[in-house]
């Protein structure tokens, strides 16, 4: 019986370095950072021309990913930001305390509307936020042999 490949693209953008992965069962097809292919050093934009690259690579379309891993958890900064506002009992970080607060909702907000706009992209894949350090951490160990 034939099954449809278990097609899964890790994304990281929006911040330094922005790159694809794409996973199809469970065989890395590639890795790119967008700047290979924008010429654009260190780039924070969508890596694009790094998933189209990779999509064809692989012979796939946006419609074949079954699951997308973005690297941010909008929960994740969203519950930050109340623990942030308890710099404002401490008089030396006080004036911290509301930009900082201020900085962690925002990010979480982009990072809630960027998730849906992946699943917009990828109509049929299930959008997974990961922590952004624990995909730093998951390379470094995939890598390391």
């Amino acid at each position: 019986m034939d099954r449809a490949p278990s097609v899964i693209l890790g994304l990281c953008s929006y911040t330094h370095d922005s790159s694809a992965a794409l996973l199809v069962d469970g065989e890395l097809i590639g890795f790119v950072e967008e700047e290979r292919l924008s010429q654009q050093k260190h780039t924070k934009d969508y890596p694009h021309r790094a998933v189209d690259w990779l999509l064809g690579e692989a012979g796939l379309t946006a419609s074949a990913v079954d699951a997308v891993a973005y690297n941010f958890q909008p929960a994740r900064y969203l519950a930050e930001s109340p623990a942030a506002l308890r710099l404002a009992l401490s008089a030396t970080t006080r004036n911290r305390a509301l930009p900082r607060a201020r900085g962690f909702a925002k990010v979480a907000l982009r990072t809630q509307l960027r998730t849906r706009m992946l699943g917009r992209l990828f109509p049929a894949a299930r959008v997974s936020p990961v922590l952004h350090h624990r995909a730093h951490q998951m390379a470094a160990f995939a890598a390391s042999g």
